[in-house]
């Protein structure tokens, strides 16, 4: 079970990183070239030192069958996503656009910017381990489904590089360094863990930079953007929350999948529209709203859900 006061504490440290964030680029102490590097360095560097201290300590491998578990609850989630979305949007009057990316919002989030912190916060280290396993499958996902969703004629192969991201491969030693209980030095440890440790701030600051740049104007006009925010905050985590509830799974990984469905959508998903020409004015839209109301949703829906 979530200790309400402990998240609702977590949000406002992480809401006040992300108003530390506005506040530096409203004093131009920091603009998007900077908060592009900052970006770069939180998935290249921070966030996969997070991944791989979370399991330097040791003292872990009697949480293998969660582990394992996770992995598989992981692939069952972004199954039920697609499904999700794809019965959402069946009968949909709106264009084939505009639906391809509210189906991207609703199965792709950020779980790396915003999932690892909270996680982190509340958990501990070993959460965002398990965490980074049950979401192994969003590399495969979105450069398959995602690009097919996206594209208009063209077609790009995913490649090796795509799916073997510096995030999966972290992942990937993190369960080797877990499963053969490979004894790390503590210099090393210790070394992970200070980089780890910047993961929480940046990635914070870096969505308050992005907030900051937002156009209030282009966001306030998709109207087709309403209602997945509310799909995606509210009624994906009472789906999670309702088909888990009776599926034979430890209550550590049920929470883990609705966090998963409380999160904010993905920032790939405006990289990926910026690159096909696929309207990314709208998947900004959705990212910036998502994001900014998640501060709101995350405390309120996990304090109901768990």
């Amino acid at each position: 079970m979530i200790d309400v006061v402990v998240l609702l504490g977590v949000m406002a440290e992480l809401s006040g990183l992300i108003l530390l964030g506005l506040l530096l680029t409203k004093l131009h102490l920091l603009d998007e070239k900077g908060s592009s590097v900052l970006s770069t360095l939180v998935v290249h560097v921070f966030n996969p030192a997070l991944i791989i201290s979370s399991v330097c300590a040791g003292g872990l491998q009697g949480e293998g069958d969660v582990v394992i578990e996770a992995i598989i609850c992981g692939i069952i989630l972004y199954i039920l996503l697609v499904l999700i979305a794809i019965v959402i949007y069946l009968k949909s009057k709106s264009s084939k656009e505009e639906i391809s990316i509210c189906k991207m919002i609703l199965i792709f989030s950020n779980t790396a910017f915003v999932g690892y912190p909270i996680l982190r916060a509340l958990y501990g280290d070993f959460a965002v381990f398990v965490f980074s396993l049950m979401h192994l499958p969003f590399n495969i996902l979105i450069f398959t489904y995602g690009r097919s969703l996206l594209q208009k004629g063209t077609h790009q192969k995913m490649t090796m590089k795509d799916i073997f991201s510096i995030g999966t491969i972290s992942s990937i030693v993190a369960l080797i360094i877990y499963f053969g209980n490979i004894p790390i030095p503590a210099q090393v440890a210790d070394f992970f863990s200070i980089l780890g440790d910047a993961c929480v701030p940046l990635s914070m600051i870096v969505i308050g930079v992005s907030l900051a740049h937002a156009s209030w104007k282009n966001v306030l006009k998709c109207k087709a953007i309403n209602t997945v925010v509310v799909l995606r905050l509210i009624l994906l985590p009472i789906l999670i929350a309702v088909i888990t509830l009776p599926l034979p799974i430890s209550s550590f990984n049920r929470e883990l999948l609705v966090i998963s469905g409380a999160l904010p959508a993905g920032s790939m998903i405006v990289v990926l529209a910026k690159e096909y020409k696929a309207n990314d004015g709208l998947a900004s839209a959705g990212v910036f709203l998502t994001t900014l109301l998640s501060v709101i949703t995350i405390p309120v829906m996990l304090g109901i859900l768990l």
